[in-house]
This record gives C-alpha cells, sequence and structure tokens, in this order.
C-alpha cells in the first residue's frame, strides 16, 4: 500500500522496483489458509465473508477491519454447522445440528435454491434451551423454507455448541472468579465459625472462672461465719465463767485454792536436781 502527500492510497502488486517520491510505502499484513482452513473477513461496512482455503489474502487496511483464519469443523453426511448465533445475551456461540431430511419435490427444489443445505440452516433458530433443540417443532420457519424447495425434514439433532475464542475465555474467567468467590466465602464463613467457636469457649471458660470464683468466696464467707460463731461461743463461755468466778469470790471463796482444785492432778511428778557447775535443761510440753 502507497500513500502520497495528499493521502491518496493504491496498491502496488510485486515483485517489482519502485522510485516513491513524497510517497509512504507500507507492507500488507499476509493471511493464508491450508485445505483444512478458512478465512474470516471482516469489511469496513459491516459485511463478513468466509473463503475456504486453500488461498491467500492480504489485509487492506481501507477495505478491511481484520481477517481471521479459523480451522474447519469436520461434518457428517447429515451434520450442519451454524455459526454467529446470538444467544438470549446476546452472545455469539456455533451450534452443531444434525438434520434428517428427504427430497420430495426435485422441480421445485432445482426452481427455488441453488445450494438448498445452506438454505435450510440459514432459516435455523437458536433456543434459549438447549433441549429444546431436539424438538422439530421450535422450527417452523425450517419446516417451512424445506416445504418451499421440495425438502421434508423429519429430525433435528443438537449435537452441541462452541463458544467463540474470546467468549470462551470470558466464561473461563466468570468461572475462575467464581471459585474465588466461593473459596473467599469459604474461607470467610470457616473463619467466622471459627471466631464463634473461640467465643464460645472463651464464654465457657470466663463463666466456669466465675463460679470457682463465687464458690470461693460462698466457702470463705462460711468459714468466717463458722469462726465468728466460735469466738462468740468462746466468748460467752468466758463470760459465763468469770460471772461464776466473781460469785465465788464475792461469797468469800479462795479462788487460787478452788482452781487448784479443779485443775486435774498429774499422775507422776518428775523432778530432776541438778549441780551448780552442770548443763542446763530445758523440757518442753508437745
Amino acid at each position: 500500500m502507497v500513500y502520497d502527500y495528499k493521502g491518496t492510497a493504491r496498491i502496488e502488486d510485486g515483485p517489482k522496483r519502485l522510485f516513491l517520491y513524497r510517497e509512504k510505502l507500507i507492507p500488507l499484513t499476509r493471511y493464508s489458509a491450508n485445505q483444512n482452513e478458512y478465512m474470516v473477513v471482516y469489511y469496513n461496512s459491516g459485511i463478513v465473508e468466509h473463503i475456504k482455503g486453500p488461498g491467500v489474502m492480504y489485509l487492506n487496511p481501507i477495505a478491511h477491519s481484520s481477517i481471521v483464519v479459523r480451522s474447519m469443523e469436520s461434518l457428517d453426511a447429515n451434520e450442519a454447522l451454524v455459526d454467529e448465533v446470538r444467544t438470549a445475551d446476546d452472545a455469539l456461540i456455533r451450534v452443531k445440528l444434525m438434520l434428517f431430511y428427504e427430497l420430495k419435490d426435485i422441480e421445485t427444489m432445482l426452481n427455488a435454491t441453488k445450494d438448498p443445505i445452506a438454505d435450510l440452516v440459514k432459516y435455523i433458530e437458536f433456543m434459549e434451551k438447549s433441549a429444546d433443540l431436539n424438538d422439530l417443532k421450535n422450527y417452523p420457519q425450517l419446516t417451512h423454507r424445506s416445504k418451499e424447495i421440495g425438502y421434508c425434514v423429519s429430525k433435528v439433532v443438537f449435537r452441541g455448541y462452541f463458544a467463540h475464542d474470546k467468549l470462551q475465555r470470558l466464561h473461563n474467567s466468570a468461572i475462575e472468579t467464581r471459585t474465588n468467590l466461593k473459596i473467599a466465602v469459604k474461607q470467610k464463613m470457616e473463619i467466622e465459625e471459627l471466631e464463634h467457636k473461640l467465643q464460645l469457649e472463651r464464654a465457657q471458660v470466663e463463666h466456669k472462672l466465675m463460679m470457682e470464683l463465687k464458690e470461693h468466696e460462698e466457702k470463705i464467707k462460711q468459714i468466717k461465719k463458722e469462726q465468728e460463731a466460735t469466738l462468740q461461743g468462746k466468748k460467752a463461755e468466758d463470760t459465763q465463767k468469770i460471772g461464776h468466778l466473781s460469785n465465788l469470790h464475792n461469797l468469800g471463796v479462795k479462788l487460787t485454792e478452788y482452781l487448784e482444785l479443779q485443775t486435774p492432778r498429774p499422775e507422776k511428778i518428775v523432778r530432776i536436781m541438778a549441780d551448780k557447775n552442770t548443763a542446763n535443761f530445758h523440757l518442753h510440753h508437745s
């Protein structure tokens, strides 16, 4: 592609020698397809053309927006491949169907169409549910058109669909995102469950400590009450005893002799006599 200074472009087929003056040469990108491939040519006007291989084509930026080389799909005798099918959510996919048909009127077919199979495939509509693709009643345009060209379609079998590379990448990305979200939600739930378990265990430990502390305080209070009761009893006994001794003293009783008489006498008396220079002994009652 040769551009001049005015913006005019022309195509020069090689090989040849060019002398450029105030012009610019831009090589065109070459695309080739073998016998098992085909080229999808997207025009700037919006037209899409499929060119069967083998063949070679150059991308002309003035006429073409892009060229894509794709592999052909192997089809059986009754199979049909419906490309660029738009789903309910505006996704473009490729549908693979198997048509069972019978030629009823050859004269009608010769007068109405040059390519009966391509004509039939053009009238196939894609359903929202894949199971509906096996029901012939969901193809009213197909059955009507088949009668117009002398054919009778008796059965349609859905063989699957293929998404384009970009759509498949988006689908895989969505699956990965959903998987990561599920893992994140699961981890969050596990963390929350663990935190709840720890909080429950902590509450149980705190409750146990509180009960033990309360029980210990109750025991201390009970011991204090018992000690106070014992002291009160001992005090009352001592008061009674002092009053009794006071009464005896008022009656003229000698309290020392009285107390000696009240004290029990020992069964044995041990007396240890020591000289002046001997060691001292200390005896302790046990």
